[in-house]
């Protein structure tokens, strides 16, 4: 168990996790809704920033203290505890209609994660963990596979963000070659948590920023996922950014992806 008291308790975390989930349901259009494009390439919506700052305010009235660091925007302060917000984890999605997003939180000290809450409004869906307490999805423990439930085929979710410095697309195209099954969903998140549950085996995510890694992180550490960044490396939350994301169910499967990333990334680097 984690014994250093958190500056945030599970219920309040989860009170506004759900009270930002019915922001994003209520502001829901079928057919999907304005846009714009942020510097960088990544979609933003009046209710991302609506979101963001409701949850920016929440996390300040109740822990005055802590570093705050939003997707769209920020409050900062010089502390050991970092807490992170992503408003709508899959805005793409979102904006096309598609019920397939959610709204994550997740709070680090020292660069480690130690507790996070992943939630899909539309599905009612929340999954919730705490360092050394498990991974739960409602109140039920989740566990990662360690055999693939796919008829033996394992399956990699995978997000790709602009080109980083990794080949994902050589990447993909090698795990595809070994007969695994590779799939976008536009909601690192959600695939995060399908791994957590045990519906995948692998998930890769080349973003470089903090919120899009911290609330799955712990989530499919605790159910027992082997997580590193791109290269293989612990993940440190206490900086500006990050290495991206590779998660496993088992030691080979990460072995495996890992391998396929540096690989692909080798032979573009050569082509160069």
């Amino acid at each position: 168990m984690y014994a250093k008291k958190l500056p945030i308790d599970r219920e309040a975390l989860l009170k506004m996790t759900f009270e930002a989930g019915k922001m994003a349901k209520e502001a829901f259009l079928p057919f999907g809704m304005e846009r714009v494009v942020k510097e960088g390439g990544s979609p933003v919506t009046a209710t991302d920033e609506a979101i963001n700052r409701y949850l920016v305010r929440s996390i300040r009235e109740i822990a005055p203290e802590i570093d705050i660091v939003g997707e769209e925007g920020s409050d900062r302060r010089e502390s050991e505890w970092r807490a992170f917000v992503d408003p709508i984890d899959g805005t793409l999605p979102f904006t096309w209609g598609v019920k397939q997003f959610a709204v994550m939180i997740g709070l680090a000290r020292r660069g480690v994660p130690v507790m996070g809450a992943v939630y899909n409004p539309f599905m009612d869906e929340i999954f919730f963990a705490q360092k050394g307490l498990g991974a739960w999805y409602g109140t039920t423990p989740i566990h990662v596979s360690k055999e693939p439930r796919m008829t033996g085929r394992p399956v990699v979710g995978f997000s790709s963000f602009k080109d980083r410095g990794h080949d994902m697309a050589g990447a993909l195209s090698i795990l595809a070659d070994k007969d695994m099954y590779c799939t976008n969903w536009c909601a690192s998140g959600t695939m995060a948590m399908l791994l957590a549950v045990g519906e995948f085996d692998a998930v890769v995510c080349n973003s470089p920023h903090l919120h899009d890694s911290a609330a799955p992180h712990i989530i499919m550490e605790e159910a027992g996922a082997i997580v590193t960044d791109l290269n293989g490396g612990h993940i440190d939350y206490s900086g500006d950014s990050i290495c991206g994301h590779i998660a496993a169910s088992t030691p080979q499967m990460h072995a495996t992806v890992l391998d396929s990333i540096i690989e692909a990334s080798a032979k573009k680097k050569a082509r160069k």
